[in-house]
Formats: C-alpha cells, sequence, structure tokens
C-alpha cells in the first residue's frame, strides 16, 4: 500500500507584529522511503526551495519551488546509487544570474533550471569533504567550499565554471579553538554584486575576490563563538550575526569593527538569525 509522507513546513512571514502570514503543508508520496532528513528550506529572492532527502529501497531528495505565497510551482524527484552523494542532504542552495538554481549536498554539485529540471550533476569526491556551500558569481562561474581532504587543518575553496568544470581552488587555514581540534564547517556569502565573498569559519573570516585571492582575514573570538551569517548594508559595511556577542558591524575596507548602537533587534527565526535589526 501507497503511503503518504507529509512535509509539514511553517514559514512565518515575520512583520513588526510577528504575525503568521500563512503555513503550508507539502506532501509527496512514495512506497519505498524508510526514513528522511527534516526538511530544509532556502528563501531565494521571493521565492522558497524546499529540499527533503529520503533514503530507503532508493537514496535522494524531493526539490520543491514554492512562490512567495507558499504555493507550489513544481515538484521534482532526484535519486542516486551512491550514498555519498546525499550523505548530509542538500546543505546549500542559491539561484544563478542565468536564473536557474545551484546546490551542493556533502561532495555533490548539482544545477537546475527554473522548472527543476535537472542540467547537470558533479562529484568532486578527491576534492573536498563535506562540501556544504555553493554561490554565483557576478561573471556566472560557481564557488563552493568544505573541508580540505589533507590532513591539515584547512578549509577548501572551489571555482568552477557554470557547468561545475574545476576552474581552480585554495586551501585556508581553518579555525582551531583554544581547547583543540579543527573546526572545518563554512558560510559563503557573495559580497559587492557577487564579485568577492565572504568565507565564515566559526569567529575566523576572509574576504576574498573570485580569483580566491584573499583580501583580507580577521579572527573575531574575542566576541563571537562562531558567526552564523553576513549581512551587507546600504553603506557597504558589513553586519555580522552570532553567538555570543549577536551583532557586530565591520569595516567593508578593512574589515575592522565599527561601534554600533542597537535601537531594537526582533525576536530570531531560526537560531543564530535575526529578522531584522534597527540601528544607528
Amino acid at each position: 500500500m501507497k503511503k503518504i509522507f507529509f512535509i509539514i513546513l511553517y514559514i512565518i512571514m515575520a512583520v513588526f507584529a510577528q504575525d503568521t502570514m500563512w503555513v503550508k503543508t507539502f506532501d509527496h508520496p512514495s512506497d519505498s522511503i524508510f526514513g528522511y532528513i527534516p526538511i530544509n528550506f532556502f528563501r531565494i529572492g521571493e521565492e522558497y526551495l524546499l529540499v527533503n532527502y529520503f533514503y530507503g529501497a532508493e537514496m535522494g531528495f524531493y526539490l520543491i519551488e514554492a512562490n512567495e505565497s507558499g504555493d507550489t510551482v513544481w515538484t521534482k524527484k532526484y535519486t542516486s546509487e551512491s550514498a555519498g552523494v546525499f550523505y548530509s542532504g542538500i546543505r546549500s542552495a542559491s539561484k544563478t544570474i542565468d536564473n536557474n538554481f545551484v546546490c551542493f549536498s556533502n561532495i555533490a554539485l548539482f544545477k537546475f533550471d527554473e522548472n527543476g529540471d535537472s542540467i547537470f550533476m558533479q562529484t568532486y569526491e578527491d576534492l573536498i569533504e563535506w562540501g556544504a556551500v555553493v554561490t554565483t558569481t557576478d561573471d556566472g562561474n560557481l564557488i563552493f567550499g568544505g573541508k580540505s581532504p589533507l590532513l591539515s587543518c584547512s578549509i577548501r575553496i572551489v571555482k568552477t565554471d557554470s557547468l561545475g568544470n574545476i576552474l581552480l581552488f585554495k586551501d585556508f587555514p581553518a579555525y582551531e579553538p583554544p581547547w583543540g581540534g579543527c573546526y572545518s564547517d563554512i558560510f559563503i556569502e557573495p559580497v559587492n554584486n557577487n564579485n568577492e565573498f565572504l568565507i565564515l569559519n566559526g569567529p575566523l573570516v576572509y574576504k576574498c575576490n573570485n580569483d580566491l585571492d584573499t583580501i583580507w582575514t580577521r579572527n573575531y573570538n574575542y566576541w563571537f563563538l562562531g558567526i552564523a551569517d553576513a549581512i551587507e548594508l546600504a553603506d557597504s559595511n558589513y553586519l555580522f550575526v552570532g553567538a555570543p556577542a549577536g551583532i557586530m558591524k565591520v569595516s567593508y575596507s578593512t574589515g575592522n569593527v565599527i561601534d554600533l548602537s542597537l535601537i531594537h533587534i526582533s525576536e530570531p527565526t531560526r537560531p543564530l538569525y535575526i529578522s531584522y535589526a534597527v540601528f544607528c
């Protein structure tokens, strides 16, 4: 008997009163799923991309695009015989300048068109481990990163063309906490109209250009155990969000800390993130 698995997503569109604007339920039928990883969703412009990884007699993920009102635009199912491809589920997603979607899962890079049809899938098992993030550049190339397969404590950033062909890669020292170990989780935040980007590695931040050259490096461990988000401000400086400091404003050109007077901050809608903040 075919089983119906319900994916329930509560997306709260928060305004100043923090009112819930809508709640949606998404479902997918399957008779071969033994288990699944809870859904990830990504806000991309005015759209949502929802990803649900499953395993059992087959393994893969469902990809769902929803519009700003939460209505389903399309649903696609992708499978693979390789467990390593989907081991951690889809960990990041973004939209390219040619209006397509790119996603990264552990060692695999996926690109889909605006209808969810596959353009390509490339794997990089000898180049990267635990890949976590992917972003697009101003010239249409792709940048992703994760743990370097080297034994040293390092992270690796890889640049490919729009079809996933490797152009170059570079290793960066990863954050080593004072209590020992190596922190290899990263975020990549595109800035300055996608011709530069930030690598967030715990409290360690690298600012790089699209040739992977380092512009500046700063370690903010005096303020943060980890930085979870970087927001580019109207004055081209950055607002870093993390724990335990909360919010910090830093200079675009140097990475130095700028005094920030916070007037109001909303309740977070997800851990370590903010919905809005008012400051001067």
